[in-house]
């Protein structure tokens, strides 16, 4: 979940370089515990006098450290699990300059969805207070994370990976399963979205596609 309030880069990228933030991610371990997805929380000084700063607080949550009582605020990020509701197609009805149908995109969220990020929250909390480092408020009820929330638009999955044949369109090797010369690089064959952006797994599936074409020759 982001909260698009902030300016773009603020939270990553503070003007002052050596504002504090910290990102806090969930593990493979803790993942596996909980039964959750990827999940991160971004920490960020909780400056109350600032309207943006509230309406983010607001939204995410606060989090009151265990050292001197400071608070941050935080924003949640999980994972969007596939879903086969979700689809891309083409819209026949609208059409572009050169009268081809414009893509038509149905994005779906899940019970999973609410029910991993409100979990991974938990956790969190539990950690925190566990090790006495500080506590978490969470401020958002059930019914209005959907409104609360922004996706990051990274669409991916359409041509997802998969060895057998009728559970993806690409194989292991990136080729397509009905075609032996034509093959995809891009995170459409994402089996599923994780949480980071997508830019360096992309590049890392095009040098593994180059190395397995060079070795095909």
């Amino acid at each position: 979940m982001t909260i698009t309030r902030a300016a773009p880069m603020d939270l990553y990228a503070p003007a002052k370089r050596m504002a504090a933030h910290c990102v806090i991610g969930s593990g493979l371990p803790a993942q596996a515990r909980m039964k959750t997805g990827n999940f991160t929380a971004t920490l960020f000084r909780a400056d109350v006098s600032n309207p943006d700063t509230r309406a983010i607080a607001r939204l995410g949550g606060l989090l009151t450290g265990g050292g001197g009582g400071q608070t941050f605020g935080y924003f949640a990020m999980a994972e969007h699990f596939p879903n086969p509701d979700s689809r891309v197609t083409l819209d026949p009805a609208h059409r572009d300059a050169l009268g081809e149908p414009r893509v038509r995109l149905s994005w779906v969220y899940g019970d999973r969805d609410h029910a991993d990020l409100e979990r991974s929250v938990a956790g969190l909390a539990d950690a925190l207070g566990a090790s006495g480092e500080g506590r978490l408020c969470w401020s958002i009820e059930h019914g209005q994370l959907l409104a609360n929330s922004s996706a990051s638009r990274h669409h991916m999955g359409t041509t997802r990976m998969h060895a057998d044949p009728a559970k993806g369109v690409v194989d292991p090797d990136l080729r397509l399963h009905e075609a032996r010369n034509l093959y995809v690089a891009g995170s459409s064959v994402f089996p599923t979205s994780g949480i980071a952006n997508p830019t360096l797994t992309i590049l890392a599936l095009v040098m593994r596609l180059a190395d397995h074409l060079k070795g095909a020759q």
